[in-house]
């Protein structure tokens, strides 16, 4: 038979209050503090203490507050441009003034000024940067319907919750204002999911077609990464080839992307198509073209015209003017366009050389014809690929982005190599330990003697919780320091929210 011992019954387990799951030590609530701050640097990791207006029109990350938009002023229409009803904010003003506000992340612009605590925001708004409202903001300033939220051709609102597919912002921007394009509307491919109004953004004759079904979340650079849940990486790429639009290019294929209008306006562009640096021209079949309604722009020199030119005249007019322009630059080489930096790339250097730059753009084969709008996708060496002659220099000169790379502004990093905010001055933590070293030798030790009480207090409130084995829960915390306050009586046997606790003993114990 087996022997019966007698045992000790097993430890009666911790009880836990209804909020203990919730409680947290004062270092857990530190530590997550600091990783609050880790993550925010990592969103926004360039300091925001100093607005970029005073430093003129850039090329800048740009946001527009919603907040501050003058309500009785509606979104123009796609490649619309106004002078009110909207504002440019730059990052810094984006957080420092208006970062409890209702924004749009436009990303890069050119040519812009902020608009924070000029005339063009509400009455009363100020700019805390600069400690200035009202200030007369800059003439000449445009807005198109980015500035409210609305983008691409299709005119809808961005929604980055809910968005299917890639956008795609323009890098001419000459006609649509640097505008950002759905993948599915380059190609003309209809989405159900669009608004209705996209129907008249321009005449369309709509094919069948299939809808567009895209899942990725955008990028800050506007290129995105497809969402899909696929097994491996070749499933992932099987998947991003499926999802693409018919007729769109493969994203690894191309750098830059130009749209439609801004190829309307500048057609010579047309002929670099499948040319090193440039895919085949993309056509959007949902948009089919009219002669009678193309009427293009053509820069052979630094004075454009709108005249309207037949397709059939526009490469004779291109080889005339381009004949015309050789000759004059035989004559005085030296005295042509010398304001113009670059204008040096398409001549002979040497002061004694009268021989022209090769046009190479005369070589390349015509474009093919077309009954659709067609866009332009580069790659990231297209800049090296262009004429520079003295004939084709004047169609590239008002556009300083095909020339060379743009440098776009962006503020200083704001981190220290600890990883602490450089413009803050530290963590919240760092600067409450500063604050504390700077308060003078009185109140200090007052502060002590404040603290050592305080600290007496406490320990007597927590002794029965450590002796009983019960979790401090937060309406334990909240109801102490409401006795400590006065906010409401304490217990007459001074015990208080101890005293619970007692209570709470005897009871389990019974």
């Amino acid at each position: 038979m087996e022997s019966i011992t007698a045992s000790e019954p097993p430890p009666r387990p911790r009880r836990t209050s209804t909020d203990s799951q919730n409680s947290v030590t004062a270092m857990d609530y530190i530590n997550s503090q600091l990783a609050l701050e880790s993550e925010a640097r990592e969103i926004m990791p360039y300091a925001f203490d100093s607005c970029t207006n005073a430093l003129g029109p850039l090329r800048q990350p740009v946001f527009s507050c919603k907040t501050c938009q003058v309500p009785t002023e509606s979104s123009p229409k796609f490649a619309e441009f106004v002078t009110k009803g909207a504002a440019g904010i730059c990052y810094s003003c984006s957080i420092s003034c208006h970062g409890d506000h209702e924004l749009v992340e436009i990303f890069n612009k050119r040519d812009v000024v902020c608009d924070c605590g000029t005339d063009r925001m509400p009455q009363g708004s100020s700019c805390d940067l600069r400690k200035v409202a009202g200030e007369r903001g800059r003439v000449g300033s445009r807005y198109c319907h980015n500035y409210w939220g609305r983008f691409c051709w299709c005119d809808t609102d961005y929604d980055p919750e809910s968005e299917k597919g890639t956008m795609y912002q323009c890098l001419l921007g000459d006609a649509c204002g640097e505008d950002w394009f759905h993948d599915g509307c380059i190609v003309g491919e209809k989405n159900a999911e669009k608004d209705p109004k996209m129907e008249e953004a321009v005449v369309t004759a709509v094919e069948g077609k299939q809808e567009t079904v895209d899942t990725a979340v955008e990028g800050p650079e506007g290129k995105t990464e497809p969402t899909g849940s696929a097994q491996n990486g070749d499933e992932e790429e099987e998947e991003e080839e499926e999802e693409r639009p018919a007729g769109f290019p493969e994203e690894e294929s191309f750098e830059h992307y130009i749209c439609w209008l801004c190829i309307e306006k500048n057609p010579w562009l047309l002929r670099y198509a499948g040319t090193p640096g440039f895919l085949s021209a993309v056509d959007k079949k949902d948009a089919p073209l009219s002669v009678a309604t193309i009427v293009p722009t053509i820069a052979l020199s630094n004075n454009l015209t709108s005249e309207p030119i037949a397709p059939g005249d526009l490469e004779a007019a291109i080889i005339c003017d381009r004949k015309r322009k050789a000759e004059d630059e035989v004559v005085e080489p030296g005295h042509k366009r010398a304001k113009t930096p670059d204008a040096a790339i398409a001549l002979s250097s040497g002061n004694n050389s009268t021989e022209v730059a090769i046009c190479t753009y005369n070589n390349l084969p015509p474009p093919p014809p077309s009954t659709y709008h067609q866009s332009l996708f580069l790659t990231a060496t297209f800049r090296t690929h262009l004429c520079r002659c003295p004939t084709c220099f004047p169609l590239l000169a008002p556009h300083p982005c095909l020339l060379e790379e743009e440098e776009s502004y962006e503020p200083p990093l704001d981190a220290s190599e600890d990883g602490a905010s450089v413009h803050s001055g530290g963590s919240l933590f760092d600067r409450g330990e500063r604050a504390l070293n700077m308060v003078d030798r009185v109140h200090a030790i007052e502060g002590v003697m404040a603290y050592n009480q305080l600290k007496e207090k406490v320990k007597d409130f927590l002794k029965p919780f450590a002796a009983s084995g019960e979790a401090v829960g937060a309406d334990d915390v909240k109801r102490y320091f409401a006795e400590l306050r006065g906010d409401v009586p304490a217990k007459k046997d001074g015990g208080g929210a101890a005293a619970d606790v007692a209570g709470k003993r005897e009871e389990s114990a019974k």
